[in-house]
């Protein structure tokens, strides 16, 4: 397994940018009118804007800058066998989507693990 992508909130995409792109080197891969993809290594880091703080407390998507999921790369048919696997060790998804099953880790880390953008799917 290797890391797939990391998603960061952030409140400033220009700002976050400007980090990401200048201070640390990164080159932009995509942007978004909610989110600026960058590419570190091989690995995306999606910068995705969000209001402010957590006040909400809720869970998908959250208000609160800083990260927001670690997703690890699986094959497309895997899913299934991940899925499984996840409920027999008494891991709930809390969601998916086409492409992504969204879990948390036993100390409350959002994780997942993805087939986006898998060009077989």
């Amino acid at each position: 397994m290797r890391l797939h992508h990391l998603a960061i909130q952030v409140t400033d995409l220009d700002v976050a940018r400007a980090f990401y792109c200048v201070t640390l080197g990164l080159t932009e891969v995509r942007r978004q009118a909610h989110a600026v993809w960058v590419d570190a290594g091989g690995t995306i880091v999606m910068l995705e804007h969000c209001a402010g703080p957590d006040t909400a407390g809720g869970d998908w998507p959250s208000d609160a800058p800083g990260p927001f999921v670690v997703a690890f790369a699986i094959a497309p048919a895997e899913r299934d066998s991940w899925r499984h696997r996840l409920e027999q060790a008494g891991v709930s998804v809390s969601h998916s989507s086409g492409f992504t099953l969204y879990f948390r880790d036993p100390f409350g880390t959002r994780l997942a693990l993805s087939h986006y953008p898998d060009p077989t799917t």
